[in-house]
Protein backbone atom coordinates (compact mmCIF):
# COMPACT_ATOMS: atom_id res chain seq x y z
CA UNK A 1 0.00 0.00 0.00
CA UNK A 2 1.75 3.54 -0.99
CA UNK A 3 0.92 6.92 0.65
CA UNK A 4 -2.00 7.86 -2.05
CA UNK A 5 -3.72 4.75 -0.31
CA UNK A 6 -3.22 5.42 3.44
CA UNK A 7 -3.67 8.53 6.46
CA UNK A 8 -0.05 9.68 6.91
CA UNK A 9 2.08 9.83 9.89
CA UNK A 10 3.43 13.56 10.79
CA UNK A 11 6.91 12.28 9.03
CA UNK A 12 5.88 11.50 5.88
CA UNK A 13 3.10 14.01 5.68
CA UNK A 14 6.69 16.79 6.42
CA UNK A 15 8.13 14.82 3.38
CA UNK A 16 5.44 15.12 1.24
CA UNK A 17 5.33 19.41 1.84
CA UNK A 18 9.07 19.64 1.69
CA UNK A 19 8.63 20.83 5.64
CA UNK A 20 10.58 19.41 8.91
CA UNK A 21 8.02 17.53 11.66
CA UNK A 22 8.23 20.10 13.95
CA UNK A 23 6.86 23.12 11.24
CA UNK A 24 3.92 20.35 10.38
CA UNK A 25 2.98 20.11 14.23
CA UNK A 26 2.94 23.52 14.59
CA UNK A 27 0.68 23.90 11.79
CA UNK A 28 -1.54 20.93 12.98
CA UNK A 29 -1.60 22.86 16.28
CA UNK A 30 -2.89 26.30 14.84
CA UNK A 31 -5.26 24.37 12.65
CA UNK A 32 -3.91 25.23 9.47
CA UNK A 33 -3.75 21.53 8.15
CA UNK A 34 -6.57 19.25 9.29
CA UNK A 35 -5.01 16.16 11.01
CA UNK A 36 -6.95 13.57 13.70
CA UNK A 37 -5.20 12.58 16.76
CA UNK A 38 -5.17 8.44 17.38
CA UNK A 39 -3.44 6.76 20.34
CA UNK A 40 -1.44 9.98 20.81
CA UNK A 41 -0.39 10.66 17.49
CA UNK A 42 -1.25 12.97 14.91
CA UNK A 43 -2.33 11.03 11.45
CA UNK A 44 -3.44 13.31 7.89
CA UNK A 45 -5.34 12.52 5.08
CA UNK A 46 -2.91 12.04 2.34
CA UNK A 47 -5.21 14.35 -0.51
CA UNK A 48 -5.49 17.19 2.05
CA UNK A 49 -1.64 17.18 2.46
CA UNK A 50 -1.80 16.91 -1.39
CA UNK A 51 -4.51 19.55 -1.63
CA UNK A 52 -2.56 21.89 0.34
CA UNK A 53 0.99 21.62 -1.44
CA UNK A 54 -0.91 21.94 -5.10
CA UNK A 55 -2.65 24.86 -3.72
CA UNK A 56 0.46 26.22 -2.02
CA UNK A 57 -1.35 27.35 1.24
CA UNK A 58 1.88 26.78 3.28
CA UNK A 59 4.19 30.47 2.40
CA UNK A 60 7.52 30.65 2.26
CA UNK A 61 8.84 32.41 5.28
CA UNK A 62 9.74 36.19 5.40
CA UNK A 63 13.38 37.36 6.66
CA UNK A 64 13.05 38.89 9.87
CA UNK A 65 13.95 42.07 8.18
CA UNK A 66 11.07 41.72 5.91
CA UNK A 67 8.70 39.90 8.46
CA UNK A 68 8.87 42.78 10.60
CA UNK A 69 8.42 45.00 7.67
CA UNK A 70 4.96 43.94 6.99
CA UNK A 71 3.71 43.48 10.21
CA UNK A 72 4.55 46.91 10.72
CA UNK A 73 3.07 48.02 7.31
CA UNK A 74 -0.04 46.18 8.51
CA UNK A 75 -0.04 48.69 11.58
CA UNK A 76 0.32 51.65 9.39
CA UNK A 77 3.50 52.97 9.52
CA UNK A 78 6.97 52.64 6.79
CA UNK A 79 9.95 51.04 8.41
CA UNK A 80 12.89 53.52 8.61
CA UNK A 81 14.96 50.45 7.11
CA UNK A 82 13.46 49.83 4.03
CA UNK A 83 14.59 52.02 0.84
CA UNK A 84 11.86 52.76 -1.68
CA UNK A 85 12.42 49.57 -3.33
CA UNK A 86 11.60 47.52 -0.29
CA UNK A 87 9.05 49.80 0.56
CA UNK A 88 6.77 49.18 -2.79
CA UNK A 89 7.68 45.29 -2.51
CA UNK A 90 6.28 45.38 1.05
CA UNK A 91 2.69 46.94 -0.12
CA UNK A 92 2.67 44.65 -2.64
CA UNK A 93 2.65 41.41 -0.16
CA UNK A 94 0.86 43.21 2.01
CA UNK A 95 -1.75 43.55 -0.02
CA UNK A 96 -1.65 39.55 -1.12
CA UNK A 97 -2.12 39.12 2.72
CA UNK A 98 -5.78 37.91 3.73
CA UNK A 99 -6.05 35.75 6.75
CA UNK A 100 -4.24 35.81 10.03
CA UNK A 101 -3.19 32.10 9.40
CA UNK A 102 -0.93 32.66 6.01
CA UNK A 103 0.14 35.97 7.87
CA UNK A 104 1.54 33.96 10.60
CA UNK A 105 3.06 31.58 8.30
CA UNK A 106 4.92 34.65 6.73
CA UNK A 107 6.26 36.15 9.51
CA UNK A 108 7.11 33.27 11.81
CA UNK A 109 11.33 33.82 11.49
CA UNK A 110 10.11 37.32 13.13
CA UNK A 111 12.09 36.24 16.55
CA UNK A 112 12.84 33.23 18.19
CA UNK A 113 10.42 32.25 21.33
CA UNK A 114 11.88 30.62 24.32
CA UNK A 115 9.37 29.23 26.87
CA UNK A 116 10.25 29.23 30.91
CA UNK A 117 8.88 28.28 34.13
CA UNK A 118 8.81 30.56 37.03
CA UNK A 119 7.30 31.23 40.20
CA UNK A 120 4.28 33.73 39.81
CA UNK A 121 5.76 36.35 42.21
CA UNK A 122 9.15 36.31 40.17
CA UNK A 123 6.78 36.32 36.84
CA UNK A 124 4.92 39.76 38.15
CA UNK A 125 8.79 41.26 38.95
CA UNK A 126 9.61 40.16 35.68
CA UNK A 127 6.16 41.76 33.79
CA UNK A 128 8.05 45.24 35.37
CA UNK A 129 11.12 45.03 33.73
CA UNK A 130 12.02 47.76 32.14
CA UNK A 131 12.90 47.17 28.15
CA UNK A 132 10.81 44.48 27.32
CA UNK A 133 7.97 44.88 24.97
CA UNK A 134 4.36 42.96 26.23
CA UNK A 135 2.80 40.93 24.12
CA UNK A 136 -0.52 40.47 26.15
CA UNK A 137 -1.94 41.10 29.17
CA UNK A 138 0.60 41.73 32.18
CA UNK A 139 0.30 38.21 34.54
CA UNK A 140 -2.35 38.55 37.32
CA UNK A 141 -2.96 35.89 40.06
CA UNK A 142 -5.79 34.66 38.10
CA UNK A 143 -3.72 33.92 34.97
CA UNK A 144 -0.13 33.96 35.73
CA UNK A 145 1.57 34.26 32.38
CA UNK A 146 3.41 36.63 30.60
CA UNK A 147 5.28 37.29 26.86
CA UNK A 148 7.29 40.10 25.64
CA UNK A 149 10.10 40.80 23.44
CA UNK A 150 13.12 41.33 24.71
CA UNK A 151 16.61 42.46 23.50
CA UNK A 152 19.19 39.76 23.52
CA UNK A 153 21.53 40.90 25.88
CA UNK A 154 18.23 41.65 27.76
CA UNK A 155 17.10 38.50 27.39
CA UNK A 156 20.89 37.04 29.01
CA UNK A 157 20.41 39.57 31.84
CA UNK A 158 16.81 38.50 33.04
CA UNK A 159 18.02 34.43 32.87
CA UNK A 160 21.14 35.20 34.98
CA UNK A 161 19.04 37.57 37.49
CA UNK A 162 15.92 35.13 37.65
CA UNK A 163 17.38 31.85 37.22
CA UNK A 164 15.21 30.76 34.97
CA UNK A 165 14.55 27.10 33.72
CA UNK A 166 12.55 25.38 31.56
CA UNK A 167 8.61 24.93 31.64
CA UNK A 168 7.11 22.94 34.10
CA UNK A 169 3.52 22.13 34.33
CA UNK A 170 1.26 23.96 37.00
CA UNK A 171 3.43 26.71 37.71
CA UNK A 172 3.71 30.36 36.11
CA UNK A 173 4.67 30.76 32.05
CA UNK A 174 7.09 33.23 30.93
CA UNK A 175 7.65 33.41 27.15
CA UNK A 176 10.61 35.95 25.85
CA UNK A 177 11.20 36.58 21.97
CA UNK A 178 13.88 37.67 20.90
CA UNK A 179 14.00 39.07 17.61
CA UNK A 180 16.93 38.55 15.21
CA UNK A 181 18.98 40.80 13.36
CA UNK A 182 17.07 44.17 14.58
CA UNK A 183 15.11 45.86 17.24
CA UNK A 184 11.47 46.59 15.57
CA UNK A 185 10.24 48.73 18.38
CA UNK A 186 10.29 52.25 18.71
CA UNK A 187 12.40 53.77 21.71
CA UNK A 188 10.14 53.25 25.00
CA UNK A 189 7.38 51.01 23.74
CA UNK A 190 5.67 48.96 26.59
CA UNK A 191 3.50 46.83 24.87
CA UNK A 192 3.24 45.10 20.94
CA UNK A 193 0.05 46.16 18.79
CA UNK A 194 -2.89 44.48 18.71
CA UNK A 195 -2.00 42.45 15.44
CA UNK A 196 1.62 41.62 16.70
CA UNK A 197 -0.23 40.42 19.73
CA UNK A 198 -2.38 38.64 18.02
CA UNK A 199 0.12 36.74 15.97
CA UNK A 200 1.57 35.69 19.08
CA UNK A 201 -1.12 34.14 20.38
CA UNK A 202 -2.36 32.38 16.85
CA UNK A 203 1.32 30.85 17.11
CA UNK A 204 0.92 29.65 20.97
CA UNK A 205 0.57 26.10 21.57
CA UNK A 206 -2.59 26.61 23.97
CA UNK A 207 -5.55 25.71 21.71
CA UNK A 208 -8.06 27.42 24.25
CA UNK A 209 -6.98 30.95 22.34
CA UNK A 210 -6.21 30.19 18.85
CA UNK A 211 -9.97 30.73 17.64
CA UNK A 212 -10.01 34.36 19.34
CA UNK A 213 -6.38 34.74 18.14
CA UNK A 214 -7.21 33.90 14.51
CA UNK A 215 -10.50 36.02 14.92
CA UNK A 216 -8.07 39.37 16.17
CA UNK A 217 -6.04 39.12 13.35
CA UNK A 218 -8.02 38.63 10.94
CA UNK A 219 -10.18 41.64 12.23
CA UNK A 220 -7.36 43.60 11.64
CA UNK A 221 -6.50 42.30 8.50
CA UNK A 222 -10.13 42.66 7.33
CA UNK A 223 -10.32 46.70 8.63
CA UNK A 224 -7.26 47.14 6.30
CA UNK A 225 -8.83 46.02 3.02
CA UNK A 226 -12.18 47.96 4.34
CA UNK A 227 -10.32 51.34 4.82
CA UNK A 228 -8.12 50.73 1.60
CA UNK A 229 -4.70 50.20 3.40
CA UNK A 230 -4.18 47.42 1.54
CA UNK A 231 -3.37 49.27 -1.23
CA UNK A 232 0.68 49.03 -3.06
Amino acid sequence: MDLADRLLSVSEAAELLGLDQSRVRQLIRARMLGATKIGGRWILEPGAVRAWALRGRIPRALSPRGAWALLLHLDGCDPAWENPVERHRTRCRAAEVRDGSQLAELVRNRATAHEFTVHPSVLHRIGRTRGLVASGPRPSLADPRFEAYTRPELFEELISRFGLRNPTPGEGRLVLRVPTSLWPFAPETRAASPLVIAIDLLEGADRRDLDRARARVDRALGSRVASGNFSP
